[in-house]
């Protein structure tokens, strides 16, 4: 009897969410095409679809934790994942429950993944190195505050270790949803030999409209897939990958040496850009894994997390990821092979313009 009143509270709770998220919507700026980011929910990644890359190395992206949720937040993630109901914002959708991060930690221990940083990723795609047996890197995108509280030491933990992508122009900033690290607090990170910390831009974390007066990322308003580029489009991107590869320096001890584009996807003139200035490769949000003799440092598949992603899902996202597909041609490691992968099957229109529009 006691689980039918549960039952029952929770659909009846449901319409007052939607109502209360409608609100929030409308009065202070929390909806979707309102927010600072200018994006929707994400979709959980899907091991099953044809452009899903198996048989290489992992790259899991998170963005943000959070302590245990109350039955409040149980009740709005149930409305957004078996409803489709709008009762989580955009962040919380990016947001995975501390918890569930340790579970996730804890399975990749027991089946015996090793954590790699991403240049050992870059010497094992090259063929300087083998790796250990099964290898995985953890990142985290925008370097909210909440990693230092939570993964530091779970990590710890399960001795394991993670990279962070900070937009340097941001970090110790209230950034809208976001509150970010000050840079005593990344350098504390990096000190405990658990993060290292990389660039997620300086300054090009925002959508402007463009020609076709669609929002678009700032770095794709300036170097269009196609077309001619702006008028000082180049310079502007490199002045600020420049600018973050620098702060990081002046700050951690060391320059950028790896780009996370924002909104998960780039282009292969974008990549030669920061290979210019200095960067080894780049991080899409093109899903799946990174294999040698298939894979450049360019245009890396990750895996995202979210609130969507329950531990079957990471099972299967992870046993997927395990096995091995077809091969395929070798492509060649320069910043031009980012092209080919944005030809391979699976990463071209659908998945791309799902990428450029979810990611955060």
């Amino acid at each position: 009897m006691r689980r039918y009143a549960l039952i029952a509270l929770v659909l009846l709770s449901l319409p007052l969410l939607v109502v209360w998220h409608q609100y929030e919507a409308t009065y202070h700026d929390t909806g979707s095409r309102a927010d600072y980011l200018e994006i929707e929910e994400p979709a959980v990644a899907d091991p099953h679809h044809p452009g899903f890359r198996r048989g290489g190395v992992p790259i899991l992206c998170y963005h943000y934790l959070r302590g245990t949720p109350g039955p409040v937040y149980f009740v709005r993630v149930l409305g957004a994942v078996l409803f489709n109901l709008p009762t989580l914002k955009e962040r919380e959708y990016w947001t995975t429950p501390a918890n569930a991060f340790q579970r996730q930690l804890a399975w990749l221990s027991e089946h015996g993944y090793t954590t790699i940083s991403l240049d050992e990723l870059a010497e094992i795609l090259q063929g300087r190195e083998i790796g250990p047996p099964k290898p995985v890197v953890i990142t985290f995108d925008d370097g909210d505050v909440t990693i230092e509280k939570y993964a530091l030491p779970l990590l710890r933990r399960y001795g394991m270790t993670a990279s962070i992508m900070v937009v340097t122009s941001k970090v110790g900033r209230r950034w809208q949803d976001v509150q970010t690290m000050d840079w005593g607090a990344l350098k504390r990170l990096e000190d405990s030999g658990v993060f290292r910390v990389e660039s997620h831009t300086h300054d090009m974390h925002y959508k402007v409209k463009g020609a076709d007066g669609r929002m678009t990322p700032v770095f794709l308003d300036k170097l269009p897939y196609t077309g001619e580029p702006r008028r000082g489009g180049e310079i502007f991107v490199r002045f600020d990958l420049r600018t973050a590869s620098r702060l990081i320096e002046e700050h951690m001890g060391h320059p950028a040496r790896w780009l996370a584009w924002p909104y998960g996807w780039a282009s292969s003139e974008l990549d030669s850009l920061a290979a210019k200035e200095g960067y080894r490769g780049s991080l899409s949000l093109a899903a799946g894994t990174n294999k040698p003799g298939r894979d450049s440092t360019w245009h890396l598949s990750r895996i995202t997390i979210t609130a969507r992603t329950s531990m079957k899902d990471f099972i299967e996202l992870m046993e997927t990821a395990d096995q091995e597909e077809p091969a395929a041609a070798p492509v060649e490691d320069t910043v031009t092979a980012s092209a080919t992968r944005s030809a391979a099957p699976g990463a071209g229109k659908d998945e791309s313009t799902s990428a450029r529009r979810n990611a955060p």
